[in-house]
């Protein structure tokens, strides 16, 4: 049952009161922001309290605890819109060094193509979620020609609408509870764990005001499905429950909760080597802190029901120029989950010098990017990516 708004609240202008901005806008920003107000009210309370009970705040926190349903999502990516910005007369650098535009005296002319490369290569590296020094749309080593050479270069099939017909039917494997929740039409519960008091143990004082975390989760569990390399599909149901601390009042511990590796699926034993030339036996120590099930690939969470598998699978190999995309070769691995003749999922794999941890670039040629689009309604779009995580914090 989701919690009426109180009709006062509803009607009343916001102005610069926090307590109706939240119940104009009921969510989690709108309470964070409350409670910030009740802090600055109280500025001579210490982290570890004890913090006076205020019951506007206790009234949003049961209004969250009983469920809300979250905000639409912004729509997918779309693949062939991405491909024609990346296809534009743009101005791009050969040589590795800054473009034309950053030099020194460049005409005004130069200056504002340049920016608008700069532009289309910010949200090109965006959609695709490449990141590291070679791909850097901001970097002066050619980062911006390389992300806008490699969407030039990457060709996926043209397909007809098959399995999925609606952005509301699938979901990308990191989203939040909240978010599956916008894109499914679910509600969704945020819940908060109270901050312990001043005699918890010394250093316990993370938290906001008299919450120490928050908890979200989906009344309903819904199929998050995993993609495994050789097709087969793995189908379970999950709420997306989920923890998130308040680190406000004192920094998170560096590298909390990191795990080496890809997020998503399992990486090839060639890769985990790299932390070998950090610490003897370092690949092996860092392949254990790693889940993912052998032969993974990808996930996503749907509302459809699955055929039952394995998926129709092509595998279509292609070499690429480093210089030009920062990958010597990559490939497209296409599954047709409902084995209509028309591929449901791509994976689109790279490999090249990954972006490695705080001493660089790595020195081998990894398999350590995947672009994962799904055909919907006969399109492509951009459903998410992974990419190995060679390390955290300094």
């Amino acid at each position: 049952m989701v919690l009426p708004l109180l009709a006062a609240h509803a009607a009343a202008p916001t102005g610069n009161d926090p307590e109706r901005a939240f119940w104009r806008a009921p969510g989690w920003p709108a309470l964070e922001r409350y409670a910030e107000s009740l802090r600055q009210r109280h500025p001579d309370i210490p982290p570890e309290g004890p913090w006076p009970r205020d019951e506007g705040l206790e009234r949003m926190k049961a209004h969250l605890a009983l469920g809300l349903k979250g905000p639409r999502p912004a729509p997918y990516a779309d693949w062939a819109q991405l491909k024609r910005k990346a296809a534009q007369d743009l101005d791009l650098d050969r040589g590795g060094k800054q473009a034309p535009g950053r030099q020194a005296g460049a005409s005004p002319e130069i200056s504002q193509r340049a920016l608008h490369t700069q532009g289309v290569a910010d949200e090109l590296q965006r959609a695709l979620g490449l990141w590291g020094p070679l791909h850097d749309a901001i970097s002066a080593e050619g980062g911006t020609a390389r992300v806008i050479r490699l969407v030039r270069a990457l060709e996926f099939p043209a397909v007809s609408p098959s399995l999925f017909r609606s952005e509301a039917e699938i979901a990308p494997p990191g989203a939040t509870a909240e978010q599956v929740s916008g894109r499914f039409d679910i509600v969704f519960l945020q819940r908060v764990t109270p901050r312990p008091g001043p005699a918890a143990k010394e250093g316990a004082v993370a938290g906001l005001y008299d919450m120490q975390a928050r908890t979200q989760q989906l009344v309903r569990a819904v199929p998050r499905v995993s993609l495994f390399r050789d097709g087969r599909l793995g189908v379970d149901k999950s709420h997306l429950r989920s923890t998130e601390t308040l680190w406000r009042d004192v920094d998170e511990p560096m590298c909390a909760g990191w795990v080496p590796g890809f997020s998503f699926g399992e990486a090839d034993a060639a890769i985990w080597r790299f932390f070998d030339t950090q610490f003897p036996g370092g690949g092996r120590q860092n392949r254990r802190l790693n889940h993912a099930p052998a032969g993974s690939l990808y996930a996503f969470h749907t509302t459809v029901d699955m055929p039952p598998g394995p998926a129709a699978r092509n595998e279509v190999p292609m070499k690429l120029d480093r210089k030009d995309t920062g990958f010597v070769r990559g490939v497209y691995l296409l599954y047709d989950l409902d084995r209509d003749g028309t591929p449901d999922i791509a994976v689109w794999e790279g490999q090249g010098k990954g972006p490695g941890h705080l001493g660089g670039p790595s020195v081998t040629d990894d398999r350590w990017y995947r672009l994962a689009l799904v055909n919907i309604q006969g399109a492509w779009k951009v459903l998410g990516a992974d990419s190995f995580s060679y390390g955290c914090g300094c």
